[in-house]
């Protein structure tokens, strides 16, 4: 089977951050990276949405929260 573009790409980022890539096991609640402290989902596209890469410009020294119009607020902490 060849070595499709997102497993590579999961692979890197799980380097990148001392994790690891979890096999694809057909259940939506497992990370497909998991490193230290974090579950990550790695996704690979052939293009990003721009206020998504705008959005992450702008958190470089902090968080973004993304929210979807008609969800519910994020409980305060």
């Amino acid at each position: 089977m060849p070595d499709r573009a997102w497993k590579r790409t999961e692979r890197a980022i799980a380097r990148h951050l001392g994790g690891q890539r979890r096999p694809v096991t057909g259940r939506g609640s497992q990370p497909d990276v998991a490193a230290p402290r974090l579950a990550i989902e790695g996704k690979h596209r052939k293009a990003l949405p721009t206020r998504l890469t705008r959005a992450l410009t702008q958190a470089a020294a902090g968080v973004v929260v993304l929210h979807a119009a008609g969800q519910p607020q994020p409980e305060t902490v």
